[in-house]
Order: structure tokens, then C-alpha cells, then sequence
């Protein structure tokens, strides 16, 4: 059973699934979320990005590069260990709480 996690925001419900299939979409989603609220370009994960993205939102830099960091290696992973997809949603639920 896939557990969700759902949080009130101004825009609506957002909804974090807890599902290992579901990382790729959680990424897209908050990668979509970035260019269409923030207008930043999400093609190069890097510094830069990570600059921009706190200068927008006033996240710490360290939490936005644990984000990227995960997504940028999930590329790579054949399979996402179960606590490494609760940190990142977790890690994803804060920023939305926060930007």
C-alpha cells in the first residue's frame, strides 16, 4: 500500500505519495513547480540553479542542494531504497511548506 502525505496550501492539496515508482514524479512535479512559480530554467541542476532558486524562495541553500543532489543521483540508482524516498519527501514537504 502506498502511503501519501497531503498539505493545504494557497494554490490547493498538494499530495506526496510514499511509493518508489513515484520518485520520478515527484521530481517532474517539483521540477515543474520551479519553472512555473519561481520561472527558472531546470535543464542544468548545478550551483547556479541552486542559487537562484534560494534567492527566490529564501530556502536555505543546503536543503535545495539536498533535493537536487537526490534527484540528479536517482539517475543513477537501478532502485531507491525505501528511507531514501521518505528523506526525500520529507525533504520535499518542507520546502513546500516554506516557499
Amino acid at each position: 500500500m502506498t502511503q501519501q502525505v497531503e498539505m493545504q496550501t494557497s494554490k490547493g492539496t498538494l499530495r506526496i505519495e510514499l511509493d518508489e515508482a513515484k520518485a520520478p514524479e515527484s521530481s517532474r512535479n517539483f521540477l515543474e513547480h520551479v519553472r512555473s512559480r519561481y520561472k527558472l530554467s531546470t535543464s542544468v541542476l548545478n550551483e547556479e540553479f541552486i542559487k537562484n532558486l534560494h534567492g527566490k524562495t529564501g530556502i536555505a541553500e543546503e536543503e535545495i542542494k539536498d533535493i537536487v543532489l537526490f534527484i540528479r543521483g536517482m539517475e543513477d540508482l537501478p532502485e531507491v531504497a525505501d528511507k531514501q524516498l521518505a528523506s526525500f519527501h520529507k525533504q520535499l514537504e518542507s520546502f513546500y511548506k516554506k516557499a
